[in-house]
């Protein structure tokens, strides 16, 4: 069984940025790294998401650094987080996620707390998937009157997916200007 991190994210954030759940790699980094205080996502050197990320800035500049990445989603106002609460899966690959468990609750209550997140964007179509319409209509209906847009999912910034690198950062970046 593999678990989520917990939430990147302050009060300023207006975007949420779903994902699946977290790598091989990102899990065990983090499990090193868990006295740094916020965790670290898309530790993958093949996952393409800190480039879409710095792409959002006018110098595009590649983000290496853990602090600097974290500074970058918060200038962007950004947060960051999994569908996920738990899943079995072989590997890291999205297709191979059995038995995730949602946790729905905590994902109402982080939205209460974050009540200037406006937009939530799906990190390729299993996460869209995963969260369903059903959820997004009851998500919507607990947090009335506030409006909140769910985008059709994005292409997965993970390196299994074939598309190119710089046409997958372009409709991320396209997706996201008209929010930033």
């Amino acid at each position: 069984m593999k678990n989520r991190l917990e939430p990147i994210a302050d009060q300023e954030s207006t975007i949420l940025i779903l994902g699946t759940l977290p790598g091989d790699k990102t899990l065990k980094e983090n499990e090193v790294m868990n006295d740094k205080g916020k965790p670290q996502y898309y530790r993958s050197s093949s996952n393409r998401f800190w480039k879409i990320i710095a792409s959002l800035e006018s110098d595009g500049v590649v983000l290496e650094d853990d602090v600097e990445r974290i500074k970058c989603l918060e200038r962007q106002h950004i947060a960051l987080w999994d569908v996920c609460k738990s899943a079995n899966r072989e590997k890291s690959l999205d297709k191979n996620i059995k038995g995730c468990f949602f946790d729905y609750e905590s994902m109402v209550c982080f939205l209460q707390q974050h009540p200037n997140i406006k937009t939530v964007v799906f990190n390729g179509k299993k996460a869209s998937k995963i969260f369903s319409k059903r959820f997004q209509r009851k998500v919507k209906s607990l947090l009335a009157p506030r409006k909140i847009e769910f985008l059709p999912p994005l292409l997965s910034s993970s390196g299994a997916n074939r598309t190119p690198t710089d046409v997958v950062v372009r409709v991320w970046k396209d997706a996201l200007a008209r929010l930033l």
